[in-house]
């Protein structure tokens, strides 16, 4: 269930090259990108949890942390306030 449009999805080109190479990776990014569509906002704190739901009333971006089997070990997924796109992206990307 998708709870709001996320734009366009795009990747940044680290993400895009680990999903070739590791379908593990693939796998677990795909359904990362269906957790946060679906307001699951995995391994955020308590309050960023609280300012991702006042953002699917009022418009702010929405920023979701999942644990995922790469170097970084997570993965993260931003949608930006005017919900023209959502990004994911590592760590060191942001």
């Amino acid at each position: 269930m998708q709870l709001f449009e996320p734009g366009q999805i795009r990747v940044t080109g680290c993400v895009s090259d680990l999903m070739a190479e590791d379908p593990d990776f693939e796998r677990i990014a795909m359904a990362s990108l269906h957790r946060h569509l679906a307001g699951d906002w995995g391994e955020i704190s308590e309050d960023d949890r609280d300012m991702n739901n006042a953002a699917m009333v009022n418009g702010d971006r929405i920023l979701s942390v999942y644990l995922a089997p790469c170097a970084e070990g997570r993965v993260y997924i931003l949608t930006d306030y005017d919900r023209e796109s959502t990004t994911m992206l590592f760590p060191s990307e942001y």
